[in-house]
């Protein structure tokens, strides 16, 4: 086995993000190895076996220090905490099913809880993907998903992301949105809908309102 291209297109991104953090500085703590969990042979393999598994290293920048110093406790930077939690608004998207990180973890449909493991993960973010997001992500649709990664505070390129959208449901549904009885209108409404941020999502309803447009961009 080896690492997933839609993992490690989610590493490089997120390293990116992670390195325009003031005060912060991001390494690569890798994917695919193949281990037990806690390197205990009695229990499950990791799922770093399987290639779907991040480890996105983060140190302290600080003086003296020339590639960071190895956090102890948490990294207190809102902007690190910002971006772990657009992770989470976008996990579907991006497929992430499970989050370590600073002494607690995170699943869908449970949020936040306290992580007991060996490792409080205090000097890197593991995350988990689905099978299907790391074998079929691509680095443009993390681009579409989650935005320029050199600009980790700015919203995601509306369009970008209403023509991930448009194709994912095209793919997942087989339902063309220019050619759906709906209208390409109720698509574009069910786009902003599952972005759920109230700024962008003005944007988008008024990104395309009209079929032909939708139809040069797709077709472009």
């Amino acid at each position: 086995m080896s690492e997933k291209p839609g993992t490690r297109a989610l590493q490089n991104w997120l390293l990116a993000a992670i390195g325009e953090i003031p005060g912060v500085i991001s390494v690569d703590s890798g994917i695919y190895v193949y281990r037990h969990i806690d390197n205990d042979p009695n229990k499950p393999l990791s799922v770093h076996s399987y290639g779907r598994a991040l480890d996105a290293g983060v140190r302290e920048d600080l003086p003296g220090y020339p590639n960071g110093k190895w956090p102890t406790s948490k990294i207190e930077s809102p902007e690190l905490d910002a971006l772990i939690e657009r992770l989470i608004e976008r996990h579907e998207q991006l497929g992430i099913d499970y989050m370590i990180y600073a002494g607690r973890q995170w699943r869908p449909g449970s949020g936040w809880r306290a992580y007991r493991g060996t490792s409080p993960h205090n000097d890197h973010i593991h995350l988990e993907q689905t099978p299907a997001a790391a074998r079929t992500l691509t680095a443009a649709d993390i681009t579409a998903i989650l935005g320029d990664s050199t600009t980790t505070g700015s919203d995601t390129d509306p369009m970008a992301y209403l023509i991930y959208f448009i194709n994912r449901t095209y793919e997942q549904y087989g339902r063309d949105p220019r050619k759906d009885p709906e209208g390409v209108d109720y698509w574009i409404q069910r786009a902003a809908d599952e972005h759920q941020n109230q700024v962008w999502t003005p944007k988008l309803v008024s990104a395309s309102p009209s079929l032909q447009l939708m139809t040069e961009l797709l077709d472009s």
